[in-house]
This record gives C-alpha cells, structure tokens and sequence, in this order.
C-alpha cells in the first residue's frame, strides 16, 4: 500500500480510507488487487469516517484537453461540467481517459469541487 509515496502494509488502513486500488487478471482471469493507494486518509479528515457517496454526471464528451487532463461533458439539460483527471489516477482511469473521443458518451463519478467542475474518480 502506497501513503504519500512511502510504501506501508495494508494492516495500517483504517475505516473511512479513501483509496484507489489498482486490478490485473491472473491467468485464469480472475482479478486481483496488486497496488492500493491511500487517496485521502481518515486522520486527514479530522477521523471522520467516510467521505460518502461519490457524486455521478453522465454526459457526451464535447472537448478533451490532454495537457491539462480535463474533458467537457454535457448531459441532456445542457449542463456542461468540466472533469479533472487527477495526476495520481489509478491506472484504468487514465487508460479510459487516453482512450476518450469527443462524441462519446460517458458516466463518471467523482466529487464535485465547484458547481461545475468535477475531479474524476471512476468511469462507471
């Protein structure tokens, strides 16, 4: 398990962890978890126990700007929200990310940081 890039055992999660767990395929297929990382810690938070549900938004992808790892994504009661790929994404999500074209249409979960704009934790 990875805590601001220094490794630890996963014995030392506590409840109301945030993480990101990264997945790969044995040889039969099945999955595994072979990286955690702490995204936010519950002694971070004051102690407090989970953050909640993440937010959802489901849209089609209008612009995509790689440099800054953002996307527009614009729902059906044209409401356009910018989505911020965060540096530390686990793999999967900046593999989706990288594989994103304008005119898809797209679900993610993540926290909103204003009305409108919402750092990516998930494709759903």
């Amino acid at each position: 398990m990875t805590y601001r890039q220094r490794d630890y055992d996963v014995t030392n999660l506590e409840p109301g962890d945030y993480i990101a767990a990264r997945t790969e395929r044995d040889r039969d297929g099945r999955l595994y978890t072979d990286q955690v990382t702490v995204r936010e810690s519950a002694q971070d938070r004051g102690g407090r126990g989970p953050v909640g549900r993440l937010d959802s938004f489901e849209g089609t992808v209008e612009y995509i700007d790689n440099r800054r790892g953002t996307f527009d994504v614009r729902n059906r009661q044209n409401r356009l929200v910018v989505v911020t790929v965060p540096d530390n994404a686990p793999r999967a999500v900046s593999d989706r990310f990288k594989r994103l074209r304008e005119g898809d249409n797209v679900r993610v979960e993540g926290r909103f940081i204003t009305r409108d704009r919402l750092e990516l934790e998930n494709f759903a």
